[in-house]
């Protein structure tokens, strides 16, 4: 029984060194990519209003709101990863059929994406759980790479919602941003998430006034945790 357990803990040593390794050979990739300022797309870029949770009480049609926003966000986005990387712009490559064609779904309901170009950016996670996890099978990764083009892609998910909390029960926006870049071997070479809290008081007791300005809150946190995931690549 004793050397059952041992040799299950040295296992489990093992897997866990493997892992750590396989960790730091990803960042050393990455960085590679760096050095040689490595051509990336974005190829997607989602939002979702979690559970309909902007919309609640507010007269405005946040939907839309949003969707006007969307734009803005890619600009945000394309700028941030390209102080690392050369980035191919979401406008040059949004019509182009290969990249349509590989699509899984579109943005509809409470999920947003941008329309550079007049096109909107469209979604290839294989279902939801994918999509909010930013995940791509490895064989979708290696294909967007060959049809655009490049040598990294970026998947990006915002979810947005409020959070109530305090002695008086403010309510601020509240933004999970989840981040992850794929090289053309189909590879994950990061993965990152930020929950964080919007820096002004939007309203109470769980509702948020929502209007064109406030949206900016939202936008805010969005991009802090993007400046956040970047500062770790």
């Amino acid at each position: 029984m004793h050397r059952f357990f041992s040799f299950t803990a040295v296992i489990a040593a093992l897997s866990l060194l493997a892992a750590c390794g396989g960790g730091a050979n990803m960042k050393a990739e990455l960085d590679a990519t760096k050095e040689k300022k490595a051509k990336m797309a974005v190829v997607s870029l989602t939002v979702s209003d979690f559970g309909k949770t902007l919309q609640h009480g507010n007269s405005e049609d946040v939907g839309s709101l949003i969707t006007k926003k969307m734009d803005e966000m890619l600009g945000l986005t394309e700028t941030a990863f390209g102080a690392k990387w050369t980035i191919v712009p979401a406008a040059s490559i949004v019509a182009a059929e290969p990249y349509q064609k590989l699509a899984k779904s579109k943005a509809e309901g409470n999920v947003f994406a941008p329309k550079p170009a007049g096109a909107q950016m469209p979604i290839f996670a294989a279902d939801r759980s994918d999509m909010v996890k930013t995940n791509l099978d490895p064989k979708m990764a290696t294909d967007l790479c060959q049809a655009l083009g490049v040598d990294l892609i970026t998947v990006v998910y915002s979810e947005w919602t409020t959070q109530t909390g305090g002695i008086i029960p403010t309510t601020k926006a509240y933004a999970k941003t989840v981040v992850s870049v794929y090289d053309s071997q189909g590879r994950r070479l990061f993965k990152g998430r930020k929950d964080l809290q919007g820096n002004k008081t939007l309203g109470a007791m769980g509702f948020a006034k929502v209007d064109e300005e406030s949206l900016n809150v939202w936008v805010g946190a969005f991009q802090n945790g993007l400046d956040m995931m970047l500062a770790e690549m």
